[in-house]
């Protein structure tokens, strides 16, 4: 009888697996369709719609289109040019205050990361018309909108500070106590200890800022309208150019190579950051 038991229980897992497999299956499915159907209409040229995947003459013309009808290399130059410098300027902002606030101890700490998390709760929309004012006023729309978008989106950088924080406060405090006992400075201890250590969340939060202004349209269709590859695509999209949909298409799979590059390069530090973002603490890997 208890061989029997065992045998369903292990029979009903086999069962729950199965199922969790196709069901993962199917979403994958659903997921990886659009993608492919992107790929495939970048390369339509004419004769059958390019949503059904179906092309009956495959073609470069897309891509032509989309360097020589659009201003699309100047689209591309600008985000990249924003993504680069974002990533940089908020990974530093959050390395400081996720560092500071994890290691250091002095009054007003709590009522800092309090407000800290409130401001960072309240939704960027917020502050929309205002950024919009102050932009005009500056000069920083028109040519100078890269500058202007640096700064919109690097200004709050360090309300995201909790990850940095929530990783260093794993790390042992006797390592840094023991580097001061050996006479090092509070710099030498963060650059010679801390950031060796972080490199796992420092490069995944190097990554997300890269990725934020190829993924973000509403802060800079609302104050800075026309100059990044999200507003040209959407340009594409309402355009009366000649086969906009497979322009866009090819648009699309011009944008996604630098992400899927760094991506792939920086894959292991990608995962790790998730798992750190979600669990709040570091795989066993890692430390």
């Amino acid at each position: 009888m208890q061989k029997k038991r065992h045998l369903s229980r292990k029979t009903r897992e086999k069962i729950v697996n199965i199922a969790i497999q196709i069901l993962l299956a199917v979403l994958s499915l659903i997921w990886v369709l659009p993608v492919v159907g992107i790929v495939i209409g970048s390369f339509h040229c004419s004769g059958a719609d390019p949503t059904l995947g179906i092309v009956r003459t495959w073609g470069f013309d897309n891509y032509v289109r989309l360097f020589r009808e659009t201003m699309f290399l100047r689209w591309f130059g600008n985000t990249l040019l924003v993504g680069m410098v974002t990533a940089i300027v908020q990974t530093a902002f959050q390395l400081a205050v996720g560092y500071t606030f994890s290691r250091f101890r002095f009054r007003g700490r709590k009522f800092l990361m309090c407000l800290l998390c409130v401001l960072g709760i309240l939704p960027s929309s917020l502050t929309l018309i205002v950024l919009n004012g102050w932009l005009h006023a500056w000069n920083l729309t028109g040519a100078n909108a890269p500058y202007g978008s640096i700064l919109v989106y690097t200004a709050s950088s360090g309300l995201g500070y909790s990850i940095i924080k929530g990783y260093y406060d794993t790390v042992d405090p006797s390592i840094s106590e023991a580097a001061q006992m050996d006479g090092a400075t509070q710099l030498q201890i963060f650059y010679r200890i801390f950031l060796p250590i972080g490199k796992p969340i420092i490069i995944y939060t190097l990554l997300m800022g890269f990725l934020l202004p190829w993924s973000d349209i509403s802060i800079v269709d609302a104050v800075l309208p026309g100059f990044t590859v999200g507003e040209g695509m959407q340009w594409i999209m309402d355009s009366t150019l000649q086969d906009n949909l497979p322009t866009f298409c090819a648009g699309s799979v011009v944008i996604s190579v630098p992400i899927v590059t760094l991506v792939l390069l920086l894959q292991k530090y990608y995962f790790t950051g998730e798992t750190i973002r979600m669990t709040g603490k570091p795989p066993h890997s890692v430390e």
